[in-house]
């Protein structure tokens, strides 16, 4: 086995990790007031945010259209895994 294969112990782990991280980001936003969390049916918090050209953008921005929002981080594997798939979709669309 090489040195950087992840085994299920260490795979388990990294998920876990990221669903922590995950809820504590949401439990973050909504405690310092970055908007209601979304149900069924409520409208996305208003609030702008950064985009990667440096402009910034609202929900609302794609009001109609699909939107993915991902949370990733590059040192996890399956994360970096997923990325081509994301592209393809993205060309695709």
């Amino acid at each position: 086995m090489s040195s950087l294969a992840v085994t299920r112990r260490q795979r388990r782990r990294i998920v876990a990790g990221s669903l922590v991280l995950l809820v504590s980001i949401v439990a973050a936003v909504v405690a310092l007031g970055g908007g209601d969390v979304s149900t069924d049916g409520d409208p996305l918090p208003t609030d702008s945010f950064e985009l990667f050209d440096g402009g910034t953008a609202t929900f609302a921005d794609y009001e109609g259209r699909p939107l993915v929002i991902n949370f990733w981080a590059s040192w996890c594997p399956a994360c970096v895994a997923e990325l081509p798939d994301i592209q393809a979709v993205h060309e695709a669309l």
